[in-house]
């Protein structure tokens, strides 16, 4: 037994070699990269082998909508000889009636050994518009945990509000014209994350003087960034201000953050935030109207400068 356990654990960590951050990293790149696709799911075969990739799918299709509620019987993407669509399948009408994320444990006795699929996923966006279905029949039965299907509605929503992003985005964008684009959109999905599945993002802003050493300040602070981080920088006056967006990281990882700032203010410059003239200044990106929130956060720091 504790071979076994241990071959599927080394299986699992094969197959799944990276975080949810990693995972949201890769997608951000490959649906930017199609972003000008107008098909109703943008490259679906290649999200759907992403899918597999990352939460172990084994047979599994993807379905646009005719209505609502009416997947189309042919699907745009498959993988492992996917079966013939069951639009009657009681897994599929449970998802399709709760518009939600549903697996066989949802479905009780007779209906549970009934149902070919052991998933079904709306593609839903957060204007309510469901604009595909993804049906599971076949996945390790060790992949199917609270990780996986936190990872997987994740994924699908992201995925989902890309769609619409340029839209969603333009309340914000006609608040605070000079916001880039892609840090618009990204937290209107980052917010519908947050409020979905519990798991915050953060947005941090550091205002900082734009003469003699707190130039060099500025260019450290900068370089501190990481790999998934988005950073809007505006000039206001005598400072700048770095409004930086951190997906999916809780309070614990933004005081981390600022530790780090303020251990390598000590370091290069013998000062912390008060000796540096620096205000930060952060929120979760789900409290809230997301571009109220922004267009509070740029106010508090023209304040404070």
């Amino acid at each position: 037994l504790q071979r076994l356990s241990h071959d599927r654990l080394e299986q699992s960590l094969i197959n799944k070699p990276v975080t949810l951050r990693d995972a949201l990293l890769k997608l951000r790149v490959f649906v930017l990269e199609r972003a000008q696709q107008n098909e109703t799911l943008p490259a679906a075969q290649e999200f759907l082998s992403f899918l597999s990739q990352f939460c172990q799918l084994e047979v599994a299709a993807l379905h646009p909508m005719q209505s609502r509620k009416h997947p189309l019987a042919q699907p745009v993407a498959s993988i492992g000889c996917a079966s013939e669509l069951q639009p009657d399948d009681p897994l599929l009408q449970f998802a399709l009636e709760n518009q939600m994320l549903s697996h066989v444990q949802h479905l009780e006795g007779d209906l549970a050994q009934a149902s070919r699929y052991l998933l079904v996923a709306p593609i839903k966006t957060s204007l309510s518009q469901t604009r595909g279905l993804l049906v599971v029949e076949r996945m390790p039965f060790f992949a199917l945990n609270e990780e996986t299907l936190q990872t997987l509605t994740v994924l699908i929503a992201y995925y989902a509000d890309h769609l619409i992003a340029a839209d969603a985005a333009i309340p914000m964008r006609e608040m605070l014209p000079d916001c880039p684009e892609l840090f618009a959109e990204e937290v209107l999905k980052l917010a519908r994350i947050e409020k979905e599945t519990g798991i915050p993002s953060h947005i941090v802003a550091l205002s900082v003087g734009r003469s003699g050493r707190q130039k060099d300040i500025y260019a450290m602070v900068k370089r501190m960034q990481r790999t998934l981080d988005l950073v809007w920088e505006m000039e206001e006056g005598e400072i700048k201000i770095m409004l930086t967006l951190m997906p999916l990281a809780g309070q614990q990882a933004v005081d981390g953050y600022l530790a780090r700032i303020e251990a390598a203010l000590q370091d290069q410059f013998g000062v912390d935030f008060v000796g540096a003239r620096i205000k930060p200044n952060h929120s979760s990106v789900g409290v809230g109207h997301a571009p109220l929130l922004v267009q509070d956060i740029v106010t508090t720091c023209r304040i404070n400068k």
